[in-house]
């Protein structure tokens, strides 16, 4: 190993011995040996910092180990993120350029999800269209070089066929037209062999921009995710410009070769000015280039969209729905809405059911639960439900059937408002 590739331990550095790293901190940027790596993760202010293998930080691409931690401009550690301008902002920069900025995300929130989130999927997807896209080109391209050849050898037979059948006089006009002949399928080849070319340029730099999205995956800590994959995210949108812009390359086009020999060479000898005539055939490609949506790999952003203000929502009435009276007094304290439109309604105190209307407001039907107080429903699909009852209970009931499919007590804390998101009750 190089002296200049080793990286030594900077906390062992600082008391002025030499330690190799063992591993890296991508916050603290700099090498740990196996002994300060111990109490590095031991110590409050870095415990829960990313550490990293030096194997795997050097597997990292230059440009991701480059980014920077702290704002260079200020020398402040970043702490939001602008999606407006899209950029990281510190303290100071926050104060002096984005005042105006609406929409600011605190950077541990949007790092977080960074590398789970659908950049990288993203990225991913347009990499592996890219080079979908690429190899069919090169297939065809290929093979339209093949149909080229044939049709030279077509058509080279089909002269000297007819060149056997004049005199010695035509054999000049002979060596024109296979000179013209084989000048055209050079300009087809070196248009189709330039295209090639381009886009076996195209594909090792696409190599080249999957392992630096992997390493950065797998590898870069969360900010360094985040970051390269908003530089990745303008390669690979060039990359994709590229691809759309094949077709309007000459070589993409359907080449062929046309000889055309005149019907009166047979005849007249003396009249013919040329042996025939080459031309090239251009038809429309039957590769289509699809790199998906336009804007795929711009959609590369970890940030939630912009909550609106609390000014801007206004209410509608839709309908009035008129609940069955009960035994007493209704306490209605929760409520929830099926997905067919359906509510349900949990009357507490008093009358202790719940109660199911349909969309229209008519009465569904009641399910008693006396002498139990049920204060709050969720739905958790069509037919089921989830209930907060005092005593810190949640049943699981089954609106079909009106019964308890599961019970659960919590004696460590109050269950009183409930709801559903996706799998999970809150």
């Amino acid at each position: 190993m190089a002296a200049s590739d080793v990286i030594l331990c900077g906390i062992c550095n600082v008391q002025h011995v030499s330690h190799v790293a063992d591993y890296w901190c991508s916050e603290c940027e700099e090498g740990l040996c196996s002994t300060c790596k111990n109490y590095h993760g031991v110590s409050k202010d870095s415990r829960k910092h990313g550490i990293i293998s030096i194997d795997d930080y050097k597997k990292l691409p230059a440009e991701i180990c480059k980014i920077e931690q702290n704002c260079t401009e200020h020398d402040k550690k970043f702490q939001m993120f602008c999606p407006g301008h899209d950029t990281l902002c510190c303290i100071i920069c926050i104060s002096e350029n984005h005042k105006k900025c609406t929409g600011m995300f605190l950077i541990d929130d949007v790092i977080k999800s960074s590398r789970s989130s659908i950049m990288f999927e993203s990225l991913e997807k347009s990499l592996k269209d890219i080079q979908e896209n690429i190899e069919r080109v090169v297939k065809d391209r290929e093979a339209n070089l093949i149909e080229i050849k044939q049709h030279h050898l077509k058509s080279l037979n089909n002269i000297k066929d007819k060149r056997q059948k004049i005199n010695s006089r035509l054999d000049e006009l002979e060596k024109h037209m296979i000179d013209n002949l084989n000048s055209t399928e050079t300009q087809l080849k070196l248009k189709i062999d330039t295209l090639i070319n381009r886009l076996s340029e195209k594909k090792n730099e696409i190599e080249i921009l999957k392992t630096n999205l992997m390493s950065v995956k797998q590898h870069g800590s969360d900010l360094q995710a985040f970051i390269g994959s908003k530089m990745l995210e303008k390669d690979v949108t060039e990359e994709l410009k590229y691809v759309k812009n094949i077709p309007k390359d000459d070589g993409f086009s359907q080449l062929g070769l046309k000889c055309q020999i005149d019907d009166k060479i047979t005849a007249i000898l003396s009249k013919i000015p040329a042996f025939g005539s080459i031309k090239i055939e251009k038809s429309k490609s039957p590769i289509v280039i699809g790199v998906g949506h336009e804007k795929q790999a711009q959609i590369f952003t970890a940030v939630p969209p912009r909550s609106r203000s609390i000014d801007d929502i206004t209410t509608l009435l839709i309908r009035d729905v008129r609940v069955p009276a009960g035994q007493s007094n209704m306490c209605i304290t929760g409520s929830s809405v099926f997905p067919d439109g359906r509510m349900i309604i949990a009357d507490c105190y008093y009358n202790k059911r719940l109660i199911i209307v349909q969309s229209d407001g008519t009465l569904y039907w009641e399910i008693p639960l006396s002498p139990l107080y049920p204060f709050d429903v969720t739905c958790i699909d069509d037919k089921t439900v989830a209930v907060t009852i005092w005593n810190n209970i949640i049943q699981i009931i089954d609106t079909n059937t009106k019964q308890v499919s599961k019970n659960n007590q919590h004696q460590r804390w109050s269950t009183y408002y409930i709801r559903t998101r996706t799998d999970f009750i809150l």
